[in-house]
């Protein structure tokens, strides 16, 4: 009684949901691997650990933002809403991850720089600490860059075109599917 009608996901739709969850699995293990490298002291600091395992940390975070931006958008080919502008925004976002994790480089590196021998010594103290901020800005830039850049492809002329797109990708997927599974 006035009820619509319900729309099945793709086969593929539901594979690529699954091999999204096993991606954000591998990245949440490399996330904890950066935990731990951060917290290795070297001649008791954390100054360089804590920087590289920041960038570990963040390269696993990319990755997991990845597979859940796969899960949640080209997973949900055939019933989700523009599952390509997803699933490309995940890739911007993670890019943004990573120059989180760039910036964790150079605040390794500029703390490195204030609190070690390195810092008594006139002109290297003074290298080491400037390329360490120079390092964390990029880093920064980055991350600006890959914020943008992920929203711009779910909103707007972007958004607009990749919903575009999505909506035509589901049902030359959907006769794909339709056709092999013909011949199977």
């Amino acid at each position: 009684t006035g009820g619509g009608s319900t729309v099945s996901p793709l086969v593929t739709g539901t594979v690529i949901d699954q091999v999204g969850g096993t991606v954000t699995g591998v990245g949440s293990s490399v996330t904890d691997l950066g935990t731990t490298i951060g917290s290795l002291p070297i001649a008791g600091n954390t100054s360089v650990t804590g920087g590289v395992g920041g960038l570990v940390g963040a390269t696993g975070t990319a990755v997991s933002t990845v597979g859940t931006g796969v899960s949640e958008g080209l997973g949900t080919l055939g019933t989700g809403s523009n599952s390509l502008g997803v699933t490309v925004a995940s890739v911007f976002s993670a890019t943004g991850d990573l120059g989180t994790g760039v910036s964790s480089v150079g605040q390794g590196v500029s703390g490195l720089a204030a609190s070690t021998p390195i810092e008594q010594v006139p002109l290297v103290g003074t290298v080491v600490s400037n390329l360490g901020g120079t390092v964390d800005q990029v880093g920064q830039k980055v991350t600006m860059l890959g914020d943008t850049l992920s929203t711009a492809t779910t909103t707007g002329p972007l958004g607009a075109a990749t919903q575009q797109l999505s909506n035509k990708l589901v049902p030359v997927v959907a006769m794909v599917e339709s056709t092999t599974g013909k011949v199977g």
